[in-house]
């Protein structure tokens, strides 16, 4: 039953090591796959502890979290870097701009009316719609959608603060135009309001590695309670 063990700062501080064992390699790959949901929490956990403390070192903004309040009913927390770039009755996009990178989380409040809509069809529908009504370049005639042909789109169930969540994640592309990127979305379903809560989050960065701004993105959408 001694098969994993973990450890803590042993080279560096903030390390985290996970030990695995077996008495046969087969029986190690079975010990790794079995230890993984564990081990994947603790790395996980750590993972936010460090990303919390990043993305909001110079606090949140209070005021852009009443606007999302009031408007959308969910409660989220969003660091001081990011404005509201368009607030209407429909959604709320904020953003953060720098000289390398363009990161925006898009607000989206639905009635509920079938399950169809928390489904991999109904996920992608309401971010094209989304995409194509508010999200263009500075081309004409250009507008967003997602690329599930050059990299298949992947959705999967989760729990935000009590609420059943859709995910889905994949590459979007700008029509008409050669931009592109990663984005992550979560439909969140409220049943005692019969409504979903649409959040999503992606990033425009030519030449960047795009990792840690998507976790820092996800990091801003996991803490929604609707």
């Amino acid at each position: 039953s001694y098969n994993v063990t973990i450890g803590r700062d042993k080279w560096a501080k903030g390390q985290l090591i996970a030990y695995q064992f077996g008495w046969s390699k087969e029986q190690l790959i079975d010990n790794i796959k079995a230890n993984f949901p564990s081990v994947y929490q603790r790395i996980e956990q750590m993972e936010r502890d460090r990303i919390e403390s990043t993305i909001f070192f110079q606090g949140e903004n209070p005021e852009v979290q009443e606007e999302v309040k009031l408007k959308m009913g969910a409660d989220m927390k969003i660091p001081s870097d990011y404005f509201v770039a368009i607030s209407d009755d429909e959604v709320i996009w904020l953003r953060k701009e720098t000289d390398f990178l363009s990161s925006n989380v898009l607000i989206h409040k639905l009635a509920y009316n079938d399950e169809k809509q928390l489904s991999k069809e109904g996920i992608k529908a309401i971010r094209d719609s989304l995409g194509r009504k508010y999200i263009t370049s500075s081309l004409p005639g250009t507008y967003m959608r997602i690329n599930d042909i050059d990299l298949p789109m992947l959705t999967d169930v989760k729990t935000i603060h009590n609420q059943y969540t859709l995910e889905a994640r994949g590459i979007w592309e700008i029509v008409n135009d050669f931009m592109g990127g990663a984005f992550v979305s979560y439909l969140i379903h409220n049943p005692e309001k019969s409504e979903l809560l649409f959040v999503d989050g992606f990033v425009h960065a030519p030449g960047r590695d795009k990792r840690d701004f998507m976790e820092h993105l996800e990091y801003i959408l996991s803490t929604t309670e609707y």
